[in-house]
């Protein structure tokens, strides 16, 4: 791993139970594990910081946009299938531990996001 994504990890996933649950359940898997959801989930990184600056009003932080990326997360059923099949089954009943689940596939998505982006891999 370069010292780029390194830092990128750091960013992205910037506390040790992310870290964690990222290893754990295979988060940085998820994007691969459907047809389409890598493409998806590019451009809902791409979009978000316009996005959220037109409902804010703001330029949004890199938090923010990551919290954005959580929410929809949470929304997705395909996650929680996902995170189900590879062993999360009391985290989605645990409103603490499902935040900390949303927050680290966040940060799993934001930064394959952003490695593609600076090894010019998104289209």
């Amino acid at each position: 791993m370069s010292a780029d994504e390194d830092s990128i990890w750091k960013r992205t996933l910037p506390e040790p139970q992310h870290v964690v649950l990222c290893e754990r359940y295979h988060l940085r898997k998820f994007l691969d594990a459907s047809k389409g959801r890598r493409a998806l989930y590019f451009r809902t990184v791409a979009e978000g910081p316009a996005t959220l600056q037109r409902v804010l009003g703001c330029e949004p932080s890199e938090h923010e946009v990551l919290s954005w990326i959580a929410w929809v997360l949470g929304k997705d059923r395909t996650f929680l299938a996902f995170v189900g099949r590879h062993g999360a089954v009391a985290e989605p009943l645990d409103p603490e531990k499902w935040r900390l689940l949303l927050e680290a596939g966040a940060g799993a998505i934001v930064g394959e996001y952003l490695i593609a982006t600076e090894d010019g891999n998104v289209a």
